[in-house]
């Protein structure tokens, strides 16, 4: 089994070993080869956050390191399923960060369209993986059941198909659209209206589907 963390976007490419890192690593592997090892780790890459003509990989996301980009979720199980010969595979977290998710009412936030469309072309260029491309998928996991702490964004970055009021004295939790979208997708458990949401067609239609309170 082999476990993929995170397939939640492309971040852009890595480069080879710099000159400089290695050099550096040379020189010092002389006195304390055991810490160069680690070195190694640390420094022989550069990572970037655009292609080389200084395109993003896609979409920007309320995290400065994640794009949009569903097309990277296939190349990712496709390049991990030749590189090691097709092993089981486990999406732990696919999910994504709003924009401004933040700061809108609990009406507008519960609306959550961009992530219903993130989860819904994830999964389509998932199924293209396993069906098209013979990956060998045993699970998936979408990130995350509710709004969490989210390391140095702490609370500002909402990945939760679930919103999580922390005004409310008892932490009142109220499922987003995209929570009713994937119980409907994978549990055909929902509301009858969230069936529509399956049809591309219905896009124009949908900011009046999901009653809030």
């Amino acid at each position: 089994m082999l476990c993929v963390w995170p397939v939640s976007s492309t971040v852009g490419p890595i480069s080879q070993p710099t000159s400089h890192a290695s050099a550096k690593c040379t020189q010092h592997q002389q006195h304390t080869p055991h810490a160069c090892q680690y070195r190694v780790c640390l420094q022989l890459y550069e990572e970037s956050l655009t292609d080389a003509s200084g395109q993003y990989p896609g979409e920007f996301t309320d995290t400065f390191w994640q794009f949009v980009a569903p097309d990277g979720l296939r190349s990712t199980l496709n390049w991990i399923s030749e590189r090691y010969r097709r092993p089981e595979i486990w999406v732990t977290e696919n999910g994504v960060a709003s924009q401004g998710e933040a700061t809108r009412s609990r009406r507008d936030l519960l609306r959550d369209i961009n992530r219903l469309d993130f989860y819904r072309d994830h999964l389509d260029s998932l199924c293209t993986a396993v069906t098209k491309d013979n990956v060998n998928l045993a699970a998936y996991f979408a990130w995350t059941l509710m709004d969490n702490f989210e390391w140095t964004d702490g609370y500002r970055a909402r990945y939760g198909i679930v919103h999580v009021d922390r005004g409310s004295p008892k932490l009142t939790r109220y499922p987003k659209l995209s929570a009713y979208w994937l119980s409907h997708h994978f549990f055909r458990y929902a509301p009858d209206s969230i069936a529509c949401l399956e049809i591309r067609s219905c896009r124009s239609t949908r900011q009046s589907l999901l009653p809030v309170r």
